[in-house]
């Protein structure tokens, strides 16, 4: 019975995971909430001992046909037994669990009563977004809350979210992944995976190099990856492209797209943009004070190229062909360019201010 007394004791920060849930608004008798409050949602751990729980998500759920359920990492919900309720005079909120594994019936709730000597807890206090139980042997005290979104992602994509189970950063396919696994990864390569979203991407905050090459992705928003230097996105159908609070990009790659417009203002650190393939008619890239490398093949759209950014004389590659619509190309010093600057269509010229 020690052994067993010992298990259970432990068993709140085994249940992990982490799908998304609404909230459960039950009404209350005389102020005080009643049982119900905490019935048919998730609860996940927020802290022990006041102090911020960060480990792996971890949870329960007492569904209202009574089954009982732990949560287990970002995947489906894991029945665990029976669990019921009983009013023991003065508290309603005794929660009783026939485990599965024992086989017996276990107090989850308050108060402790000496006949039940599995005791592992008791209920002090709960409403609609907490609930906070007091461990009667160890007197650690855990508080659940019901809002989890802020601890997983979703992931939509199955092809994207195969590509992470690959990577070892998740491990069963149901459109969500532990943020926790993710949130550190600092370089990341997904390419041919036949991945057309990457909606996700957002919580990789620590993420400084992303290669997606090769895959059937329209639209992609890396603005929130704020450490990102890196982005290699080639060979995909890119119609929408966001960059702008990516303002640490230095590397910007884009061989094979669909784009017909490119804002890339806000990355004043960009060192390399090769955009092949660029459908759009206007090229702005006066505020790319530190650019060396350009690149624009097959800009067959291109018409106002602007590369007035007072740093031309350190740019170590300046291309550009099969661009008709082009003439004129703005640059800071337009004998410079036209002494350095050779590849590019017979009808190309420079000038510090293009008509």
């Amino acid at each position: 019975m020690k052994k067993l007394l010992l298990v259970l004791l432990c068993f709140p920060l085994l249940f992990t995971t982490c799908k998304k849930e609404e909230e459960n608004n039950s009404p209350t008798t005389s102020g005080t909430p009643t049982i119900d409050v905490i019935v048919d949602k998730k609860w996940w751990l927020s802290t022990v001992n006041g102090v911020t729980y960060s480990g792996a998500p971890s949870g329960f759920l007492l569904n209202s046909d009574e089954k009982y359920y732990h949560i287990a990492e970002c995947q489906e919900l894991l029945q665990d037994g029976k669990w019921d309720i009983e009013y023991s005079g003065f508290y309603y909120d005794t929660i009783l669990l026939n485990h599965q594994y024992f086989d017996t019936i276990y107090q989850f709730g308050a108060p402790y009563l000496d006949t039940i000597v599995e005791a592992i807890g008791r209920v002090t206090e709960f409403s609609s977004s907490s609930l906070t139980l007091v461990n009667d042997v160890n007197f650690n005290e855990y508080v659940f809350i019901s809002s989890f979104e802020e601890r997983c992602t979703y992931i939509p994509d199955d092809n994207f979210e195969q590509a992470l189970i690959n990577l070892e950063y998740d491990n069963v396919l149901d459109d969500y992944v532990t943020t926790a696994t993710i949130d550190t990864v600092t370089v990341l390569s997904v390419g041919s995976q036949n991945i057309s979203d990457l909606t996700g991407i957002e919580d990789f905050a620590s993420l400084v190099s992303l290669n997606c090459d090769d895959n059937q992705i329209t639209n992609l928003n890396v603005s929130q990856n704020i450490a990102l230097t890196t982005l290699y996105c080639n060979f995909n159908p890119l119609t929408s492209l966001d960059v702008s609070g990516s303002t640490a990009l230095i590397r910007l790659v884009l061989e094979g797209n669909q784009l017909t417009n490119l804002d890339i203002s806000n990355n004043i650190l960009l060192e390399w943009l090769v955009s092949n393939n660029f459908k759009g008619q206007e090229l702005n890239l006066s505020e790319n004070v530190n650019l060396e490398i350009f690149v624009c093949h097959n800009c067959s759209q291109l018409e106002i190229l602007d590369l007035r950014n007072t740093n031309n004389m350190n740019q170590s590659i300046f291309e550009i062909s099969n661009a008709p619509n082009l003439s004129c190309i703005n640059v800071d010093d337009a004998a410079w360019s036209t002494a350095n600057w050779t590849d590019i269509d017979p009808q190309h010229y420079f000038s510090e201010n293009c008509p």
